[in-house]
């Protein structure tokens, strides 16, 4: 190729800013309208060639009934009565609990360093 065909070829050339991306979202539309109308036709065809669906008869009668017994009446007994709880002071030798007056809390006192 001489030089004169390659200016004449790039004189024909628009140079574009166009990416490939926008080339691709462009053609969006055609091909979103296009699988909607073939999706249409698909769905259409399966409706009408499909065979036909029926529901058996599955009601059913008892001619017999039998009566169960029941199990006698269980009495549920009453929950235990709580037991007062232990009271940590009396399970540490050499401690005593203090109550902090109008706080509602209270402090155990313990002189582990010298039992």
């Amino acid at each position: 190729m001489s030089t004169e065909d390659t200016s004449q070829m790039n004189e024909g050339m628009e140079v574009s800013s166009e990416t490939a991306n926008d080339i691709f979202k462009r053609s969006f539309d055609s091909w979103f309208w296009g699988s909607m109308i073939v999706a249409t036709f698909v769905h259409a065809a399966l409706f009408q060639f499909w065979p036909t669906l029926t529901a058996e008869d599955v009601s059913f009668t008892a001619e017999e009934l039998e009566a169960i017994e029941l199990p006698p009446e269980i009495e549920i007994p009453p929950p235990p009565e709580a037991e007062e709880p232990k009271k940590l002071a009396d399970a540490i030798e050499g401690s005593e609990v203090e109550i902090i007056e109008n706080c509602g809390h209270m402090i155990l006192l313990e002189e582990a360093d010298k039992s």
